[in-house]
């Protein structure tokens, strides 16, 4: 390679360096929040009002059960769910109200039936109302229960 060739490859190696982040970067931006939002859930033929699919998956009082044990530095939250979990994306959040916001904590997510046990800093629960199981997927809240109900 002579010092032509060695320039002009400084050169594009150096355009591409700096371009191909810069157009990374506008193509993320241009990704939209809910790609499938305007998508509809339910196809069903045009004659048929009821596919046995129903739009919504909130989780029934007796399907779960939450509890809360304080110790010294660490709390113990224990989610028992018996109902199928219907979205992969199923989160357990500490909350100040009754919605995800800014102020939520994620404590863990919840892939399948069954016992889950997430340990939090007590400091984490002051200031927290509610427990709420959200489904990120579809950006809709589950099921919700007040703090002060699940502590024992």
């Amino acid at each position: 390679m002579n010092v032509k060739l060695r320039k002009r490859h400084r050169y594009m190696w150096f355009v591409i360096g700096i371009g191909l982040p810069l157009l990374c970067l506008e193509a993320i931006e241009g990704i939209a929040i809910r790609p499938t939002a305007e998508i509809p859930r339910l196809s069903c033929p045009a004659d048929i009002t009821d596919c046995g699919i129903t739009e919504r998956h909130d989780i029934s009082d007796h399907a779960i059960q939450i509890s809360v044990q304080a110790k010294d530095s660490l709390s113990e939250i224990s989610i028992s769910y018996t109902q199928p979990i219907v979205s992969a994306f199923t989160l357990a959040y500490l909350t100040a109200s009754e919605e995800v916001d800014e102020s939520a904590r994620l404590i863990g997510n919840l892939n399948e039936m069954g016992s889950y046990r997430f340990e939090v800093p007590s400091k984490a629960l002051q200031g927290m109302s509610h427990i709420i199981i959200y489904d990120k997927l579809n950006a809709s809240t589950l099921y919700h229960q007040p703090l002060n109900a699940a502590r024992q």
